[in-house]
């Protein structure tokens, strides 16, 4: 009797395992699998979509004002109650006396270089990416926002880093105007009739062909 009750045991034990689940795949919720993602237009758009987001930091505090107020164009007064005092940031641009510490003068800076890097990483992802077939139009996009961001460099500072590869992870090399210059000159004219050249509504606000040879110009 004992060992008949041992058989059962033995014969309802395995029953559980025959019948337990033996799929291990895994359903990922908390990121997007690379080989998979993008295979809609909406995933694609969402994907480029810092690149637009980001056109924010050109806001009359971001870029215009620092640039005019180091000219005669401009002149950002302290109102009262300490508003647009800043630490004296815009009276610094003004008097010809900023320093690396001063805020105005090196937000482009480092919001220019926080932006490259994640176009970069965007541009990485697109190549690599298997789900995305027609990568052209998009890498386009993406190119055509690092550029600008470049323009906006070589025209505050001069001579700059020029980095591009988002994989290397040596420190870059400072190149001078001259060379930054030559190297946005070859990205936008190479991506200026691979770029998309629709007047629709879907292109509105996005970078088109119009966009590259307005920076052409």
């Amino acid at each position: 009797m004992k060992k008949l009750t041992l058989y059962l045991a033995l014969i309802m034990l395995m029953g559980l395992f025959t019948v337990g689940c033996t799929n291990l795949d895994e359903e990922v919720y908390s990121q997007l699998p690379m080989d998979s993602y993008g295979t809609t237009t909406a995933e694609i758009n969402s994907l480029i979509a810092p690149i637009y987001t980001r056109l924010r930091d050109f806001n009359c505090v971001g870029s215009p004002a620092p640039k005019e107020n180091c000219t005669d164009m401009s002149v950002t007064p302290t109102r009262r109650g300490g508003d647009w005092w800043d630490g004296g940031a815009y009276k610094e641009m003004t008097q010809g006396s900023w320093r690396p510490q001063t805020s105005a003068a090196i937000r482009i800076y480092n919001d220019s270089y926080s932006r490259i890097t994640n176009f970069n990483q965007i541009i990485y992802l697109i190549e690599n990416s298997p789900a995305i077939t027609d990568k052209v139009p998009y890498l386009c996009q993406v190119r055509a926002a690092r550029a600008m961001r470049y323009i906006e460099l070589i025209d505050c500072y001069g001579n700059v880093p020029l980095v591009t590869d988002f994989t290397d992870l040596t420190k870059p090399e400072t190149k001078t105007r001259a060379e930054v210059y030559a190297w946005v000159m070859a990205e936008l004219n190479d991506i200026k009739d691979k770029i998309r050249s629709d007047v629709t509504a879907s292109s509105y606000g996005k970078f088109t062909k119009g966009s590259v040879y307005f920076m052409l110009a």
